[in-house]
């Protein structure tokens, strides 16, 4: 056990590690007589930002990821100094040699816009999706419109972008609890869906029927004072 470990470490000091340039400070020690802790800094100015973490090992012959861990890694982490711990023996048993460690941080896939619930969007008008992360850029992804959890049409299917600029239809019916689906392809395996948003009128009912309101009763007003006798002309002969 030991013997294995001894060489697995020399190995960690003789080999440089290779890492991602949002990640540094990574730091390697052995945990008992089987294990390896492995420390890392994920660097981002946003706080709430979520990544991907993975960790792999570099040997001579091949690279491959570290399953068997414990701590800080997967999906959800965000920025700071973090630790995990590889249980070396159960994945790899008895070997020799050395290894480098290399630690790869893939921002999670986000929706930026909507931001928030309840926005309230008019017909007849723009509005600008947008997301980030999960190698969307990369990926062909459809955009799916829903009610509630009833799908209604596909807005566009775009590829490689981070954004897309929906032209909402006239005809589109008025109503809450619409939200966009964004699918990706097995390549991302993205599926998620926006904030929900309501559907409104580009111009409120109200601004539609007050006016036409408005001219009917300027109509009735003026048959009215039409009804009575107007006053005769004066008589220009008359002094």
């Amino acid at each position: 056990m030991r013997l294995f470990l001894l060489w697995l470490f020399l190995g960690l000091v003789s080999v440089q590690s290779f890492y991602a340039q949002n990640v540094s400070a990574i730091n390697v020690e052995s945990v008992g007589d089987d294990s390896v802790r492995i420390t890392y800094t994920l660097n981002d100015p946003s706080p709430e930002r979520s990544y991907q973490v993975d960790i792999f090992a570099i040997s001579r012959k091949d690279t491959f990821q570290l399953t068997t861990v414990s701590g800080q890694v997967g999906d959800s982490i965000t920025a700071g100094t973090h630790s995990v711990v590889w249980d070396a023996l159960a994945q790899l048993g008895r070997f020799r040699g050395p290894l480098a460690f290399r630690v790869r941080a893939i921002p999670s896939f986000l929706i930026n816009d909507p931001s928030h619930s309840d926005l309230k969007l008019k017909r007849g008008t723009p509005y600008t999706f947008s997301w980030y992360g999960g190698n969307s850029h990369l990926d062909d992804l459809a955009l799916v419109l829903y009610q509630y959890d009833n799908p209604i049409d596909t807005i566009k299917v775009v590829s490689q972008v981070n954004q897309y600029t929906w032209q909402i239809p006239q005809k589109l019916a008025t109503g809450k609890g619409y939200r966009v689906k964004i699918a990706g392809t097995p390549m991302t395996n993205i599926n998620e869906f926006t904030h929900s948003f309501s559907i409104n009128r580009k111009v409120p009912l109200y601004y539609i029927i007050v006016p036409a309101a408005t001219v009917v009763t300027g109509l009735v007003t003026y048959l009215i004072v039409r009804r009575k006798p107007l006053p005769e002309a004066p008589d220009p002969n008359e002094k």
